[in-house]
């Protein structure tokens, strides 16, 4: 099965710094086991995108990286560039999605209607902030043809 996922950045994640991360990352391992996904899409932005991509590699599934464009992690702090480096060097494939015209405020969303598009199963977190992952799971049940599963982070988080 090949699963993706969305969900908001650092500042958007209940607790991050203080141990949400780690929970999420526990989540992540928690689904997997449910699931028991072949290959794991993720739009390698930080915060759960990250995540999962990292608990893909750990738990032994394909990691593909959907990525809005080249560079688009060029702006992150130098810590995260080197796991995003790590993570994405480990890749069983990399696509980039517009290619061709790089940053753009449509690139994410795009992004994002990817992995929809190429993915059995979506996985979304949200909070309670208006966010891209809103946009995607309304696309993802728009499209009617994969499974959602939606996970609150504050029921995971608190």
């Amino acid at each position: 099965m090949v699963i993706g996922v969305i969900g908001p950045r650092p500042h958007k994640i209940p607790n991050y710094s203080t141990g949400g991360w780690e929970r999420l990352f526990c989540h992540a391992l928690k689904v997997f086991t449910e699931l028991r996904p072949t290959h794991v899409v993720s739009g390698m932005a930080q915060g759960v995108d990250m995540i999962y991509a990292e608990a893909a590699l750990l738990w032994g599934a394909k990691l593909i990286c959907a990525l809005p464009f080249h560079g688009h992690y060029v702006l992150w702090e130098r810590e995260q560039i080197e796991r995003y480096k790590s993570v994405v060097d480990r890749a069983s494939k990399i696509v980039y999605v517009d290619e061709a015209r790089g940053y753009s405020a449509g690139a994410y969303q795009k992004r994002n209607e990817w992995i929809v598009s190429n993915v059995q199963h979506l996985i979304a977190y949200d909070n309670e902030y208006p966010t891209s992952v809103t946009t995607a799971a309304a696309y993802a049940i728009a499209a009617g043809k994969l499974i959602l599963s939606a996970y609150n982070l504050k029921d995971i988080l608190n």
